[in-house]
């Protein structure tokens, strides 16, 4: 009888932790979807402000500019200009972040292949730092360059991630690297790392790429996560290896800081991929404890797919998310989160501090209405 009662114990001890292990948050937004000045990019400040950043035209070429809000992105003010470019310079995909120290860190693409430049193009990631809270801007660094002498080598969307043991590592697209190793119109996500000593990025290495050399890899626009354990997870654009190369949300992972990338084995798809030809592209995420939620465009409830390789602004996409709660091993059910324009991109979150009246924060590019949004949300899990 008493091992029974023990068996039992256990028994009950052992669907607990699973039921725990596996409990799913509850996550709900709110119906007001207010015009921003910004969508991907933006950061959630340790003093509950946000910061978003965005490539505004001028009068005398492309400026990168950042505003302020202090009320979870209702509403915003001017807070300063981070650089500016002349005619012609493709200047964008800003990606901030906060510091441990707190200083902004900033980077972006500054790439010349248009008008003047088409015979000699060059294409540069950079990094420009404040130290008084986004209000002023100096430049820091260049974190990657590629001067080929024709276009198809580029250098494109970047991001920037701190580690909790304050190593600052800049993720970026790259196609200048397959390109010298004889992977011509493939594109990878290369890492390098801040080395403060040398005052330079130091030590590249491959994030993402698809597993067999064969197969055409075209991964891009990546968002990083680390949990307390130091694993760490890349979640990007990637295409399917199968004619019409469909775009899908793939991801990576790193048990050793980002020195290595388990891409050589196997890659996780989030969504898309065949048979579905249907497009998912542009994902951003942010992590509440050990839950990932991941943000992400798609045209899957369209009658039929879209190309990859269009325009954007030619595409039909709706803002969508997924989450985990294991560590990106498995993803829920796609749920649709902004389907009202018809067309979106960039989509970016963040969770806000504690004691903010919504812990999630979502902006985004509205095509079709030609502006930029924002849309607060909860998440909140069962009481164990």
């Amino acid at each position: 009888m008493l091992k029974s009662i023990k068996h039992l114990v256990l028994l009950s001890f052992i669907l607990t932790s699973l039921s725990r292990a596996h409990a799913q948050p509850a996550i709900t937004w709110e119906n007001d979807f207010s015009t921003a000045p910004a969508s991907k990019g933006f950061v959630a400040l340790r003093n509950g402000n946000i910061i978003s950043v965005e490539t505004n035209p001028t009068d005398t070429g492309p400026a990168i500019k950042c505003w302020l809000s202090t009320d979870q992105g209702k509403t915003w003010q001017d807070l300063g200009t981070i650089t500016t470019a002349e005619h012609h310079v493709d200047l964008g995909d800003s990606v901030m972040i906060e510091l441990q120290n707190g200083d902004l860190l900033v980077s972006y693409r500054r790439n010349r292949y248009r008008g003047d430049y088409q015979n000699n193009p060059e294409f540069n990631i950079e990094t420009s730092i404040s130290h008084d809270g986004g209000k002023t801007w100096s430049f820091h660094s260049t974190v990657a360059k590629s001067k080929p002498g024709k276009p198809g080598q580029g250098l494109w969307a970047s991001t920037l991630h701190q580690r909790k043991n304050g190593t600052i590592q800049c993720y970026f697209d790259d196609e200048d690297t397959p390109y010298k190793k004889g992977y011509q119109g493939h594109q990878w996500v290369t890492m390098r790392t801040w080395n403060p000593t040398k005052k330079a990025w130091v030590k590249p290495v491959t994030v993402a790429r698809t597993p067999n050399p064969k197969n055409l890899s075209r991964d891009g626009m990546p968002s990083i996560t680390e949990w307390p354990s130091g694993r760490m997870m890349a979640v990007f654009e990637a295409v399917d290896p199968n004619p019409p190369h469909a775009n899908l949300i793939a991801a990576t992972f790193s048990t050793n800081g980002g020195k290595t990338w388990n891409w050589k084995k196997r890659r996780t798809i989030i969504h898309g991929g065949a048979p579905s030809k249907h497009l998912s592209i542009s994902p951003w995420t942010a992590r509440f404890g050990n839950t990932v939620v991941c943000v992400f465009a798609t045209d899957e409830d369209r009658p039929s797919p879209g190309v990859s390789g269009t325009p954007v602004h030619k595409l039909s996409m709706d803002l969508k998310y997924a989450y985990t709660t294991n560590r990106g091993k498995t993803w829920s059910d796609v749920k649709t989160l902004y389907n009202q324009s018809g067309n979106i991109y960039k989509p970016s979150i963040a969770i806000l501090p504690d004691g903010s009246s919504h812990n999630m924060l979502v902006m985004f590019l509205d095509i079709a209405a030609n502006c930029n949004r924002s849309v607060r949300g909860n998440i909140t899990f069962p009481k164990e």
